[in-house]
């Protein structure tokens, strides 16, 4: 704001400017004194520009270290898709659970199977494109993941799919596979750190 106020003296003192734009700047400068509280107190004297001036240069500082940070996180997807995957699978078991209780069959199906194939897909950085039972096996089983829990894994996938075709009692298959899904989930964040 300081170099925008010297340029305006700067044109309004060598004449360069109309009667419309002076009154157009004494009113913008106004409404700066009337509306940013530091301004204020510069002009009443309870700070000093010096003062004004490391304020804000030590918060510019602290928020480029903040920015900086983020963003180098940011920068990392598989690291933020892997911290958020468990977050995003309980949001998405959640909906699951809605649609259980309502019996809502085809919604739970696909929710659920969302949760389970985004969880893996987050939690192992493997890409939607590649995401198949076998790469599943192949990642968990590289991540030294016990064999009986990858196979219970991929049989409850096998499962879900099945359960979304298959006859029978809707609601008792539907509650089968949201507890063992709960179950799997634990047990693989729990190895998947």
């Amino acid at each position: 704001l300081n170099m925008i106020y010297k340029a305006n003296l700067k044109i309004v003192n060598n004449g360069n400017c109309d009667d419309d734009a002076v009154e157009f700047l004494v009113e913008y400068w106004k409404n700066i004194a009337e509306n940013i509280t530091e301004w204020q107190e510069v002009m009443n004297r309870s700070l000093t520009k010096k003062d004004l001036r490391e304020n804000y240069i030590i918060t510019f500082a602290i928020t480029l270290i903040i920015y900086k940070k983020v963003n180098k996180l940011n920068k990392n997807k598989a690291l933020v898709k892997n911290k958020q995957a468990t977050k995003i699978a309980k949001k998405r078991l959640k909906n699951a659970h809605n649609y259980l209780i309502t019996n809502n069959q085809t919604s739970f199906y696909e929710e659920f199977s969302q949760a389970l194939w985004g969880y893996i897909s987050d939690k192992l950085n493997i890409s939607r494109s590649q995401l198949s039972m076998d790469s599943v096996k192949e990642f968990m089983l590289s991540k030294d993941v016990s064999e009986d829990i990858v196979n219970e894994f991929v049989d409850l996938l096998n499962n879900c799919e099945f359960a979304r075709f298959a006859p029978g009692d809707p609601s008792k298959k539907m509650d089968e596979l949201y507890q063992k899904g709960i179950e799997l989930i634990t047990k693989a964040e729990k190895l998947l750190k």
